[in-house]
């Protein structure tokens, strides 16, 4: 087992590596590349990873807690059930990737790149998702209390059985999204243009901005 907490090595290579179950808590991985890497159960917590490569890898059940993936590029890559707690992944690219049931309890994704992602069950409770593309994804059963989602692209995403209770969408583009029982409690959806026409099978009880 691959055991490297907190050691410098920016630049690695890890390309097709095996690394379940390695530890990498608090390295400096800037740029790494873990592309097609298999890292199930990975420790990742309080890493730099800032500009490295995951596209494809299988990292199910990861943690990346507390972790800087700002402006990584993860496509495609099998990170269900991934711990993303308190991390930072300012304009992180993760189009296409399966991010079923992870967690994301206040991590800060502005800009991100979310677009078609698996987001289902996912927990992003308070986590901070201004102006990120989340076009197609996958949010059905997602836990989106309280995050703020100002101005991000939600276009034909799939809202269903989502909570978004207090959540804040100023300015968000929900056009085409599926809200069926979707949760809009207390949310603010201030410039989003819709209607309560619109909102019909969702919970819109104490939310703002309904035109």
């Amino acid at each position: 087992m691959i055991d490297l907490p907190s050691a410098c090595i920016a630049g690695i290579s890890l390309h097709d590596a095996p690394l379940d179950h390695a530890r990498f808590t608090g390295a400096d991985l800037r740029e790494a590349n873990f592309q097609n890497a298999t890292g199930i159960y990975a420790l990742f917590g309080g890493a730099n990873l800032f500009g490295s490569y995951f596209t494809d890898a299988d990292l199910e059940d990861a943690d990346f807690s507390d972790a800087d993936l700002s402006t990584s590029v993860a496509y495609k890559a099998d990170l269900e059930d991934a711990n993303f707690s308190r991390a930072t992944l300012r304009k992180i690219r993760l189009s296409g990737a399966t991010l079923k049931f992870a967690r994301f309890g206040a991590a800060v994704l502005h800009e991100a790149e979310l677009s078609d992602t698996v987001l289902n069950g996912a927990w992003m409770n308070g986590a901070q998702l201004r102006r990120a593309s989340m076009k197609h994804a996958d949010l059905s059963d997602a836990n989106l209390e309280a995050a703020d989602l100002t101005e991000a692209d939600l276009q034909s995403a799939d809202l269903r059985h989502a909570n978004l209770s207090g959540a804040k969408l100023v300015g968000a583009n929900l056009k085409g999204v599926h809200l069926g029982k979707t949760r809009l409690t207390n949310a603010d959806l201030t410039g989003t243009g819709l209607t309560r026409d619109d909102l019909v099978g969702a919970e819109i009880t104490g939310a703002v901005g309904i035109l």
